[in-house]
């Protein structure tokens, strides 16, 4: 699409876009401003870092200062993603439950609350949305119908997470799939913890506690492909903190306003200086996914500190089935699925590729398979490259999915006949 170069600098909590940025931004507003536009429907795309996110927040406040503050609706699919611009996940936001989900059972089910919420949506001239996942593609019924209405605009490739050059380069080649025997030999020599044979959740456990005290940053997470590996090396870490605790669930009949809970267990662990992540929306700055970190235990309160401010948590009603209960709504963050941890950024990452502590399952390596873009999806969570470590370290695949290369191919050519 053509875009022209802007005049005036765009100003975001406190980072100026770049002209790349502003161009879409006015192109954006112009649409906009003509009440008689056609609907636009729109595709930023460009590598992990290069500021889609800071983009939509200023689009936007953009909106929102021309037409009001329900004119624009902005979320994102997983928490992190979601809290980091301000907003609620899909499934919050247009209260939706996981899975096929029945019209007519959607319409009886929902609370009175939540309809009138949904109604209010009508006002909305745009709908914005952070970390859209072509993986998700083959889940949407007549999905292609829905992308032949898109037009694309690429920001450069430009991580700004990453200062570095060497690096810059790493995490292009990781994007694209391109010099991939001088990739790997390059994380091999950065990135690497022990033997694959000898991975064990003890070692993994140690490489982070060695990591934090080497880098001097507590944000350092550990990401993997399934919840199993994640739930086992929280409860290792909080488990080897001083002053540990264990939160059992207070239960109780007839609560109401229940969240469901959606954690393996329902007990809490926690230690102070401890991460954590909200899993519910608490109030009007701390919302489900925020990162923050256990500060103290105070009577029937856990103090936490996040990055808008340090608050007191207390117990919030949950449901599991056919029973209700209160617990406190926080999660361990020492490890995260590679999944969830979308838009978030930490100073050094501990990739764990495997999805059991299983021998055999190294010992059958040659046989994985990563998800395509997997490894460039965690590792560009990171500042920096050498703070990063990889387990297992064969047979690193950095492939991009051939169906994601075509979407964006046709989509490309679509973008370039309508300038033409």
């Amino acid at each position: 699409m053509p875009l022209s170069t802007p005049s005036v600098p765009v100003i975001v909590d406190g980072h100026q876009l770049s002209t790349e940025q502003c161009q879409i931004y006015y192109w954006v507003m112009k649409q906009i401003d003509n009440s008689n536009t056609d609907p636009i429907y729109t595709l930023v795309h460009g590598a992990a870092g290069t500021g889609k996110s800071l983009l939509l927040k200023a689009i936007r406040r953009g909106i929102q200062e021309k037409f009001g503050d329900d004119s624009c609706i902005s979320t994102a699919p997983t928490a992190i993603a979601a809290q980091l611009i301000d907003s609620r996940t899909i499934h919050s936001t247009f209260v939706l439950k996981w899975g096929i989900v029945d019209v007519e059972n959607f319409l009886n089910e929902i609370p009175d609350f939540e309809v009138r919420t949904l109604f209010g949506m009508q006002n909305a001239k745009v709908l914005l949305i952070d970390v859209i996942n072509f993986k998700q593609l083959k889940v949407i019924p007549n999905s292609s119908k829905l992308w032949n209405l898109f037009r694309i605009v690429e920001l450069p490739e430009i991580n700004y997470r990453v200062i570095d050059e060497d690096q810059q380069e790493v995490s292009t080649d990781m994007r694209s799939g391109n010099n991939q025997e001088e990739l790997y030999n390059y994380l091999k020599e950065v990135c690497f913890i022990c033997w694959d044979l000898d991975q064990t959740k003890e070692k993994i456990v140690e490489e982070y506690q060695l990591l934090t005290q080497v880098t001097g940053s507590e944000n350092i997470a550990v990401l993997a492909p399934s919840n199993e590996i994640v739930d086992d090396i929280n409860f290792s870490l909080v488990s080897s903190e001083f002053g540990a605790k264990r939160f059992p669930p207070i239960h109780s009949d007839y609560l109401e306003n229940c969240k469901n809970w959606n954690g393996a267990q329902q007990d809490v662990w926690l230690a102070s200086g401890s991460p954590v992540v909200c899993t519910v929306n608490y109030d009007e700055t701390i919302k489900n996914g925020s990162i923050g970190r256990v500060v103290a235990f105070f009577g029937e309160a856990i103090i936490v500190t996040f990055s808008s401010d340090t608050i007191e948590i207390c117990r919030r009603p949950f449901k599991e089935g056919n029973r209700t209960f209160k617990q406190f709504p926080l999660r361990l963050g020492y490890a995260h699925t590679i999944e969830r941890a979308q838009g978030a950024t930490f100073d050094g990452i501990i990739l764990v590729r495997n999805e059991t502590w299983d021998p055999e399952e190294i010992k059958r390596w040659k046989e994985h398979e990563d998800g395509y873009g997997e490894i460039y999806t965690a590792l560009s969570r990171a500042r920096d490259l050498r703070n990063c470590r990889i387990s297992p370290m064969r047979f690193l695949e950095f492939d991009c999915s051939p169906k994601v290369t075509k979407e964006l191919k046709r989509m490309r050519q679509h973008s370039q006949e309508l300038i033409d």
